[in-house]
């Protein structure tokens, strides 16, 4: 991914932050911006990950909500299409969750609690959640 977003002038990958199911996410400088941001990566791109990105994408890009990363650019060029998005920096969902309590509005809640609430409300779009 670095020569790939490497090959696009306007990133510059800083590091890798971490990996998942679909791809890799990476720090990089956006030079156009004069800001970092995340740059999300699908692995071994196919049609259907390419079409589950661009509808990550597309599905979050107009949410504004102080809870949510800012989506920037999508990117379908080339072999290795990703996204940029706010970097925001701190602990890591899992290692969040970890740690016992998850705060649901002004309450705090036990993870399992937490975790039925959401099945209970019906999400259905995945939400990516980028930790420096």
């Amino acid at each position: 991914m670095q020569d790939v977003a490497s090959s696009i002038d306007r990133y510059q990958v800083v590091r890798r932050i971490g990996a998942g199911g679909m791809g890799v996410v990476y720090e990089a400088d956006d030079l156009e911006r004069g800001q970092k941001v995340a740059l999300k990566t699908i692995s071994n791109p196919d049609v259907e990950k390419i079409y589950q990105l661009k509808r990550e994408f597309r599905a979050l890009a107009d949410l504004s909500h102080p809870n949510l990363v800012v989506l920037h650019e999508l990117y379908l060029e080339g072999d290795a299409p990703f996204f940029t998005m706010e970097l925001v920096h701190g602990e890591d969902l899992l290692s969040h969750l970890r740690a016992g309590d998850v705060v649901v509005g002004k309450s705090t809640v036990p993870v399992g609690v937490a975790s039925q609430l959401a099945v209970l409300s019906d999400c259905t779009v995945n939400v990516t959640v980028c930790v420096a």
